[in-house]
């Protein structure tokens, strides 16, 4: 025969506590107290079934203080509204309720992870009595899933790393092939002007040679031809007093002008080496520029051109190197037929006494 004498209270009790999930029994009002608790529930929280039983559901489970971006508390309640107003199961997401650890608040809240279920209980007459809250404790797969989550983020992030390294090697390759190249052809061209520069120093030293040579040519039929005018000037008296003047004295001048000249280019390496000093001497200075102008009197009237030399007397002499005033005194343009000297000479060939 079946089995039909009604289970006692102790029965319901050791298949309450039989069960393999943790179980709470909550009364329906606003504090959802706790009625009735399982040892598996008592396991999974860590707690004692006098510490809680009696109390309000939320007073022993607070939200975590330290977790500001924490729901527990306002998920769940909200869970529980649901079943009073439905009067319906209902099944709530995976949610982060951490609880107080065993000793008090003082030590803190431990991480948990919980999928709630909330179940309505009815009198026989449909009166909503109690819910049943049962959860699974599901902390250990979260917690190792988002270990894996978070060794793949690193294992992802290592692998960004090496590309980037990989990359940034590349980059360092070429920039130090380029810079070898680059370093190659400054070798080249390093030896290119080593070889300009020597070529540079023969030319110049052949253009050396090349002037005291000719200087030397030009001297030797200057000096035979400077000797007979001499010698005309200072002895013959039978020469017409014009052409004493006008040819031979310009001549003469003309010659010494040009030998002063010739003496100069022998004086090149000298120069250029900077060993040139000048030789001061108090000249006045418009009357000797004016003696240097009118070398060119001759050529103007023979072109048949008005030449005007206008130095103003200077009020005191001034020292110059009268070599190197004439050498770079500008000779007067044609086209001017004008030499104009008003103040006092300060170039590099003339100083104020």
């Amino acid at each position: 025969m079946p089995y039909s004498q009604p289970l006692s209270a102790s029965t319901f009790r050791l298949l309450f506590e039989s069960t393999p999930h943790p179980y709470l029994i909550l009364r329906c009002e606003p504090n959802f107290t706790i009625v009735a608790v399982n040892d598996r529930y008592l396991a999974a929280t860590g707690r004692t079934r006098s510490a809680i039983v009696g109390c309000g559901l939320f007073e022993v489970f607070p939200d975590n203080p330290g977790d500001l971006s924490g729901s527990g508390v306002s998920d769940l309640r909200a869970s529980l509204q649901r079943v009073m107003r439905d009067r319906v199961p209902d099944t709530m997401g995976i949610q982060k309720y951490d609880i107080p650890r065993a000793g008090g608040t003082a030590e803190g809240f431990e991480v948990r992870y919980w999928s709630p279920v909330n179940t309505p209980v009815f009198s026989p007459d449909g009166n909503l009595l109690y819910i049943i809250h049962n959860v699974e404790d599901i902390t250990d797969f979260i917690l190792s899933r988002e270990g894996a989550l978070r060794i793949k983020n690193v294992e992802q992030r290592a692998q960004r790393m090496e590309a980037e390294i990989l990359h940034r090697a590349t980059e360092v390759k070429e920039a130090n092939r380029k810079l070898k190249t680059a370093m190659e052809e400054l070798e080249h061209r390093e030896t290119e002007l080593t070889q300009f520069n020597e070529r540079l120093r023969e030319l110049d030293h052949a253009k050396t040679e090349f002037f005291s040579n000719v200087s030397h040519e030009f001297r030797t039929p200057l000096t035979l031809m400077l000797g007979p005018i001499e010698d005309l000037l200072e002895h013959n008296s039978s020469l017409p007093a014009s052409d004493r003047e006008n040819l031979l004295k310009i001549a003469h001048r003309n010659a010494l002008r040009l030998l002063k000249l010739v003496n100069t280019l022998l004086d090149f390496s000298r120069i250029e080496a900077g060993r040139a000093r000048p030789v001061w001497q108090a000249t006045d200075l418009a009357a000797y520029t004016a003696e240097l102008a009118s070398n060119f009197e001759s050529v103007c009237d023979w072109a048949g051109l008005a030449f005007v030399v206008d130095c103003q007397p200077l009020p005191q002499p001034v020292e110059v190197d009268r070599d190197m005033w004439e050498k770079n005194n500008p000779e007067p343009p044609f086209q001017c037929l004008q030499i104009h000297f008003r103040g006092t000479y300060r170039g590099p060939f003339a100083r104020g006494r």
